[in-house]
């Protein structure tokens, strides 16, 4: 894989993480991510012990070192969210390096979509790209 793909930034030839805001977002086990219009998202890290009941909402698949979210590797939405049930990584997240999902849930299709389009115009997650 290519820097690019790797979550490097080849500028800077190291790795690009997006820090907690507070110490209290690592402790919980949360994350606001920040989208391109500059709008704040809560994000929930799975941990397998979630009601298994599948929700609807957006989900992120991330690598996370140290509690530190490395690289935003995909972003979308679902009426059914299959990985709150199970926990599983999807497996074109996988060869990308993903360690974590979050998620966020949300009943309306049409803020979902929106909250993705946001999103991924900010982090442009490998795994959305064309291909």
């Amino acid at each position: 894989l290519g820097e690019k793909e790797r979550g490097l930034n080849p500028a800077r030839k190291r790795r690009t993480c997006y820090v907690a805001r507070t110490e209290d977002d690592v402790i919980s086990s949360n994350r606001t991510l920040t989208g391109a219009s500059g709008a704040e998202y809560n994000y929930f890290v799975v941990s397998g012990d979630e009601d298994r009941k599948p929700i609807a909402g957006n989900f992120v698949v991330v690598a996370m070192t140290d509690d530190v979210i490395c690289s935003v590797i995909l972003i979308g939405e679902s009426a059914h969210l299959p990985f709150v049930a199970t926990a599983v990584l999807p497996p074109e997240a996988v060869k990308y390096g993903a360690t974590h999902v979050l998620y966020h849930s949300n009943p309306d299709k049409a803020a979902r979509e929106q909250e993705v389009k946001d999103l991924i115009a900010r982090y442009d997650p490998v795994a959305n790209r064309p291909r």
